[in-house]
């Protein structure tokens, strides 16, 4: 055994003992599978220039390498997404050893199939000694690719995910708390009765927010809660406030980070109806399409107001969480139009 298939081994051993509930990262990320593939290939760049007599001897063997090593990663990691597609419970040691065989079997039979016209007019031991040198250069590789999903897999695990994601919530919770007691206050020199139904309407978000909330929640249960906030808002705010809803019914059941939507409803009433002395309309427009789901919170705003620029923590804080959920696989970008201002977010639909 090698060297690195023993420190992965012990790797693997120590992660399962000390946190059963370990799991690899979802193979299918495309994300992840750019990063293997990248970092296979800067191996193999390492290993050509190691190997090279000159520039173009380096190309050669760089080509040679790749070769092989390309179509040997993509049918290992499609078989992988297959078996994971099947056996969704598949132990870390099964899914690791998988790893192994599916990769040494298909740089042998690649290989192969590249030099068959060689292959055949060698001896028998020279071919056993070729199978041989694939199977370990193979699985050396194998193995560094099992210590880097370990490595993601620590990261981003139970361990230290949820840690950051709970620090970020603690960021955003605050915010949203401090915003809504301002509204609430604002209306109790003019308005009691108002101001009572909005503490009872804060107080629902109070019960919700007090909880746990580092996990995902359904986009349906997000829109629950934004109207909740808008209702407080609304009392405030009266009709300046008008609020579009857009919503694609297929995308109800996605997945998200709490507190994904409401920020961006805020910071919509807050640059666009605050700066406007008339109605205001703030749209949320929800789709899903061949599996994104997009996100549209857009609002009319005076371009010639004035406003204090704000901290921009609760954006901030919205990209950093998606970040660890969706990895590069999400989108938040904002457009100014005239008078119009879109916040537009896209990450991949994930069901419950």
């Amino acid at each position: 055994m090698s060297i690195l298939n023993k420190l992965s081994l012990a790797i693997s051993n120590t992660t399962l003992k000390s946190n059963p509930t370990y799991k690899f990262p979802e193979i299918s990320n495309p994300s992840l599978i750019l990063k293997i593939i990248s970092l296979i290939c800067g191996i193999l760049v390492a290993l050509a220039l190691l190997n090279a007599q000159d520039y173009a001897n380096w190309i050669d063997l760089l080509f040679s390498y790749l070769l092989i090593t390309v179509p040997v990663s993509i049918a290992t990691i499609t078989t992988l997404i297959g078996l994971h597609k099947l056996l969704p419970n598949l132990s870390n040691r099964l899914f690791e050893w998988s790893i192994y065989l599916s990769s040494v079997l298909y740089a042998n039979v690649i290989y192969y199939y590249i030099n068959q016209e060689h292959f055949l007019t060698i001896s028998q031991f020279q071919q056993t000694f070729t199978i041989i040198k694939i199977s370990i250069v193979t699985t050396t590789l194998s193995s560094l690719v099992v210590l880097y999903l370990y490595h993601i897999a620590l990261s981003l695990g139970p361990s230290n995910a949820e840690v950051r994601l709970q620090s970020l919530t603690y960021r955003i919770r605050p915010h949203f708390l401090f915003n809504s007691l301002n509204a609430i206050l604002s209306l109790i020199r003019r308005d009691q009765k108002k101001a009572e139904f909005a503490l009872e309407e804060l107080s629902e978000l109070f019960r919700w927010i007090l909880k746990d909330s580092s996990k995902e929640i359904t986009i349906n249960h997000e829109i629950g809660i934004v109207q909740q906030f808008v209702a407080i808002e609304k009392l405030r705010l009266g009709d300046r406030l008008n609020i579009i809803w857009d919503i694609d019914s297929k995308a109800l059941d996605a997945m998200i980070p709490s507190l994904t939507l409401q920020p961006l409803v805020e910071n919509a009433i807050y640059h666009g109806v605050e700066s406007m002395a008339k109605n205001c309309e703030v749209k949320v427009s929800i789709k899903r399409s061949v599996g994104i789901v997009t996100i549209e919170v857009s609002n009319t705003f005076d371009p010639t107001y004035i406003r204090q620029k704000g901290s921009g923590t609760a954006l901030d804080t919205i990209r950093q969480r998606l970040e660890l959920y969706f990895d590069i696989e999400f989108k938040i970008e904002n457009t100014k139009l005239n008078n119009l201002y879109i916040t537009r977010l896209q990450f991949p639909y994930r069901e419950k």
